[in-house]
């Protein structure tokens, strides 16, 4: 037991289970329904950090609900909470994150994203945008078979800079025709180094 709410409205308990008790069949209102006779299916999940000296904690391991509403959502928020507790700065960041997804009867893809953030690398908005979430959906939302996720794995490099590029100017040749070629020449000028926020 944890914590007795008190209330003369709606008085609860919030309490922890000390060993899995079986997966939960039925979520009403009044009460819930857990089948003792059967393992929830889980997905584990690794969060490693590199890139911030004096971490308290470089790797997280954990487990989430297989499910093709939960997965995404719980991930993200494992990933969140873990770079929280490691690097709760709101500062401008600069991040690479290498995802492996393996997936039951189709060996595993790796995906790799380079993202900045002006608000730390903690908030979820930045995090949401992975690419990996969208392999997760796009797993679970196979409709030619009933498809697992076995694994979930990322890796992120953090730095603690702001190394963004602005294109300023993009064109192409104007007499020739983009669909002509897939080499069709086109031309582009960067602007490279810290813009200010505004730009």
């Amino acid at each position: 037991m944890l914590h007795i709410l008190a209330s003369d409205r709606q008085s609860f308990k919030i309490a922890e289970a000390l060993s899995p008790l079986g997966a939960l069949i039925h979520d009403r209102q009044s009460a819930i329904v857990v089948d003792t006779g059967i393992a929830p299916e889980t997905v584990p999940v690794t969060v490693k950090v590199r890139g911030v000296p004096g971490a308290p904690r470089q790797a997280w391991s954990l487990e989430v609900a297989a499910n093709h509403i939960l997965t995404p959502a719980l991930t993200l928020a494992a990933i969140a909470n873990a770079l929280q507790a490691t690097c709760s700065d709101r500062s401008d960041v600069v991040f690479t994150a290498t995802s492996r997804i393996a997936i039951a009867g189709h060996g595993e893809v790796q995906i790799q994203d380079s993202a900045y953030t002006a608000t730390g690398v903690g908030g979820s908005k930045a995090l949401s945008q992975l690419r990996m979430f969208d392999l997760i959906d796009a797993a679970y939302s196979n409709p030619f078979e009933n498809t697992r996720i076995s694994r979930v794995e990322i890796d992120l490099d953090i730095r603690f800079n702001r190394e963004v590029i602005t294109v300023s100017t993009r064109w192409f040749p104007a007499k020739r025709s983009i669909r002509e070629s897939p080499s069709t020449c086109r031309r582009s000028f960067v602007r490279l180094g810290k813009p200010s926020r505004s730009a």
